[in-house]
């Protein structure tokens, strides 16, 4: 599921090899994880999303870090409070979140 960058040298990452051979309704994947006291199973989709598997508006964000799938971050909250994690107020432009399911970084 890496970017090619992080691939073996002469090897295609598989998502991009469905994407080559235009095997997927659109170019994307999701998963769906969850703890062993769920009633639903973890899954892994390839060309869409279950909308059953959550509540609320799906909100598209621009990668804008190619290698571990990094998007801005304004702040995180906790109870409507600010952790300040991007500098006051979110000025820091600079700062990015990874959302990657498996890596240890």
């Amino acid at each position: 599921m890496a970017y090619p960058v992080l691939a073996e040298n002469n090897v295609t990452p598989l998502f991009d090899n469905m994407m080559k051979q235009h095997l997927l309704k659109n170019n994307l994947f999701a998963f769906y994880l969850t703890s062993d006291d769920s009633q639903n199973e973890s899954d892994l989709t390839f060309g869409y999303y279950d909308k059953t598997k959550y509540i609320g508006t799906m909100k598209w964000h621009p990668i804008i870090y190619k290698f571990m799938f990094g998007i801005a971050l304004d702040d995180i909250l906790i109870n409507g409070r600010s952790l300040g994690f991007c500098g006051p107020n979110g000025k820091n432009k600079n700062c990015i979140i990874t959302v990657d399911s498996g890596t240890s970084y």
